[in-house]
């Protein structure tokens, strides 16, 4: 099923508008987002964004139709000290959550809502965003959001779903 790459595809694009110029807090380089990473990242490569599906769920069946539901993880992570961290992390969980409802064609923060990424998937489902706040010489902070992606499928392959 190339469902969840098409999907997690979109989410990559929508990420990569992440930048100051078009009203986000932080700018991210593109080379800085990674799909399901699992080396560890050092201070040096900071802003960061790594996100991963954690399985993929048969939701309901009618007919020909197949509801999938499939939960995502996606984490944060960023250094300054200009800032309380847990307040750096509400801002950088929602520059991220305000991304993932823009299309790749009108990304700024002030374009319209583009829900179920573009027509692409039913429904996106923030489900949580969690502060993360390291200590030490070299502290850094995040956010760990938990997301639900909610599409469907028909007789086996992926059906866009129209806007809604």
């Amino acid at each position: 099923m190339d469902a969840q790459i098409t999907i997690l595809d979109e989410i990559k694009a929508r990420l990569n508008n992440i930048s100051i110029a078009n009203g986000y807090r932080f700018d991210i380089e593109p080379t800085a987002i990674h799909r399901a990473r699992l080396e560890p990242f050092k201070n040096g490569d900071l802003p960061v964004i790594n996100y991963w599906h954690t399985d993929d769920e048969q939701e309901s069946k009618l007919g020909g139709k197949e509801a999938r539901l499939l939960p995502l993880t996606l984490e944060i992570f960023d250094t300054t000290r200009d800032e309380p961290f847990t307040d750096l992390s509400v801002k950088r969980g929602n520059d991220v959550v305000t991304a993932l409802f823009r299309a790749t064609t009108a990304p700024a923060v002030t374009d319209p809502i583009s829900y179920g990424l573009g027509g692409l998937v039913e429904q996106v489902d923030i489900n949580s965003i969690t502060p993360m706040i390291s200590e030490g010489q070299k502290p850094w902070f995040g956010a760990l959001l938990s997301i639900t992606i909610k599409y469907n499928i028909t007789t086996g392959n992926f059906s866009v779903i129209e806007n809604y």
